[in-house]
């Protein structure tokens, strides 16, 4: 009887548990979403200089314009923030291997020829270039 009494209140247990999960993320949900609102009339406000009517079908049409434009930006700063990541870890990682590159160069592990230098340069100017590149676009 007790082990029975117990796996019903693990039972119920692991059911609060997940009801008060759901619970904080629709709470989460609804503040994101009063957020987003206040801020799409805010925009508007700033925009028209006047605040939005519920009725207007055109203020409702902007408002839904605001927030198409407001989930596109945070989606590219989400994605440019990634791309600077991505950046910086190549960047690192180039750096690296040139360090290698030139440890072994300079501890004569790699006898250089003229050809060996002409094509190690070719590679260096084209990994500038792309480095450039990149940096370009991560300005932007």
């Amino acid at each position: 009887m007790t082990r029975s009494v117990q796996q019903e209140k693990h039972r119920i247990n692991a059911k609060d548990a997940i009801i008060q999960r759901l619970t904080d993320k629709a709470m989460l949900e609804e503040k994101k979403k009063t957020s987003t609102n206040v801020h799409r009339t805010e925009v508007f406000k700033q925009i028209q200089h006047r605040i939005p009517r519920k009725a207007s079908p055109v203020d409702n049409q902007t408002l839904d314009v605001i927030g198409m434009y407001e989930t596109q930006k945070e989606e590219t700063e989400d994605e440019l923030y990634s791309l600077r990541n991505e950046v910086q870890q190549l960047n690192e990682s180039l750096r690296e291997k040139e360090n290698v590159i030139m440890k072994k160069e300079f501890d004569g592990a790699w006898k250089s020829t003229e050809e060996n230098i002409h094509s190690m340069t070719e590679k260096f100017k084209e990994q500038e270039k792309a480095n450039h590149v990149l940096q370009q676009k991560e300005s932007r």
